[in-house]
This record gives structure tokens, sequence and C-alpha cells, in this order.
């Protein structure tokens, strides 16, 4: 699963979100996240303790917190 975030968005308390809602759907799935700025991307694997089981209620939760293109396609 690979997510995409804005960098200017990538505060400590959605950060904290994030993780809340990756601990609510472990799994065994990596999560990536690809933080963006204007003519610049950072790819990131975070760390295993939040391996997801990626179903489409992961993914509204993702969407909920992050946004409809959170997810890179």
């Amino acid at each position: 699963v690979v997510l995409v975030m804005e960098q200017s968005r990538a505060t400590t308390p959605r950060i904290a979100a994030l993780k809340g809602v990756l601990a609510a759907h472990p799994g065994s799935t990596e999560v990536r996240l690809r933080l963006t700025r204007p003519g610049r991307s950072m790819l990131m694997t975070i760390d295993n303790a939040y391996r997801v089981n990626a179903t489409e209620a992961l993914f509204g939760d993702l969407k909920a917190l992050l946004g409809p293109r959170c997810l890179a396609g």
C-alpha cells in the first residue's frame, strides 16, 4: 500500500492519527508513504509494526483521514 501526502500536511497530529488507522487494520501488507512537495517526492517505508490488511475498510479510513487521492495507483 502506497500512501501519498503533501509534506506540508504531515503534521504530528495527522501522523499520530495515521498510525491509529494503520494499527486498527493489522495484517501483512507493507505500507509506504510518499511525501511530496513541488518538484520533489520522497518514498519511505513505514515500520513493520504498522503492516496492514489491505481491505476496502482500511482504504475508506485512509481516504477519510488523508483525502480521496491519498492512495497511489
